[in-house]
């Protein structure tokens, strides 16, 4: 779980990782309070649990997004089929 907590009282949670232990993980629930958006905390948010779970080994993140495209692949996430999806491969 990721927590933060503006001093103007806005917040950002989330739960966002589902993992097999083993080669996959599924990045789910990523959202950012709109009056916080546009200051790059869903690329933070985003990037750092892609690493935290390429550190597992994970060789696989797949996530569901409906307009969120750009913030994904600004890290490396590519479109997957069906529409909507996309996923990071980690290259390692």
């Amino acid at each position: 779980m990721f927590s933060l907590t503006h001093p103007d009282g806005w917040q950002l949670d989330t739960d966002p990782e589902r993992i097999d232990r083993a080669t996959v993980g599924w990045l789910c629930d990523l959202y950012v309070d709109p009056q916080a958006r546009g200051r790059g905390l869903g690329t933070w948010l985003a990037g750092s649990i892609r690493d935290h779970l390429a550190g597992y080994g994970v060789r696989r993140i797949a996530l569901s997004t409906a307009d969120a495209h750009g913030v994904y692949a600004k890290l490396g996430f590519t479109p997957a089929p069906p529409d909507g999806w996309m996923e990071w491969v980690n290259e390692r």
